[in-house]
């Protein structure tokens, strides 16, 4: 997740309210993250080949320097922070159905921040860790409370999504079930694939490694379960906007190893 690396620091740029009717932008060349909670209206985000659906009461996270359309039909109201973050974060849009408990942390920074007292800055602050720590919280119960008939087939993806022979197929024999029925009920709990989590899961190690700096990148790439590394390299950069020896350098690491 975009809020799980204890390496990064984040600096909020702006924090504003939005009330607009139902339309469709595109954007391009962001130069900043962006972190919003619905009030009201849904809307349709497309970037490259994904599609993603933020209802009322989510909370849409857009990374700096993603090309996205924004399709909304009916009018909308949300509350939304800029941000800059000193780590290259995953180029993708996450959506968290976290309800109405999130608005009152966006409502509150909203307020401080338009008071701009001396220390409203600070206060801000504060609260967005503490959105950070309530996106967390609510994403490791969503894994501890996982439907039953999947729950074999996710401890399996845990222990193994390091392993570059995993399938889904194995995922869905381990809950003896058939791989389709597999994939609907983990999309329905997950929102996501669970190609996509598995990849996401790989990604994240990856990063981790990178930051280490101990292993080149076609050691880091074997030991996060991808078999080839010159497609590790393009779905890294894909993803992240970087070079995956780029990512170490500009994180402070050393670069590849020469080998």
């Amino acid at each position: 997740m975009f809020y799980s690396d204890p390496k990064q620091a984040w600096r909020i740029l702006d924090v504003f309210y939005v009330e607009r009717k139902g339309r469709e932008i595109s954007e391009k060349d962001r130069v900043h993250t962006s972190l919003s909670y619905r009030i009201e209206g849904n809307s349709l985000f497309s970037s490259e080949n994904e599609e993603h659906t933020a209802k009322s009461e989510s909370v849409v996270y857009i990374p700096e320097g993603l090309d996205y359309r924004r399709t909304t039909k009916s009018s909308e109201k949300l509350i939304v922070i800029h941000l800059k973050c000193s780590v290259q974060t995953d180029r993708r849009i996450e959506i968290r159905n976290n309800g109405r408990e999130m608005e009152t942390l966006f409502r509150k920074m909203h307020r401080i921040w338009e008071e701009d007292d001396p220390f409203s800055y600070n206060r801000c602050m504060a609260l967005l860790y503490r959105i950070f720590e309530e996106l967390q919280r609510s994403e490791t119960e969503g894994m501890s409370a996982v439907p039953a008939v999947i729950e074999p087939g996710v401890e399996e993806m845990l222990r193994r999504f390091r392993d570059s022979t995993l399938t889904v197929s194995d995922l869905a024999k381990q809950c003896f079930v058939s791989e389709v029925y597999f994939r609907r009920v983990f999309h329905t709990h997950f929102g996501l694939s669970p190609l996509q989590k598995i990849l996401e899961l790989r990604f994240r190690h990856a990063c981790r490694l990178l930051r280490g700096g101990y292993h080149s990148v076609p050691k880091t790439a074997l030991l996060c379960g991808f078999s080839d590394v010159k497609y590790f390299r393009t779905a890294f950069k894909k993803r992240f906007g970087l070079s995956p020896t780029a990512y170490s350098r500009e994180n402070g690491f050393p670069a590849e190893k020469k080998r």
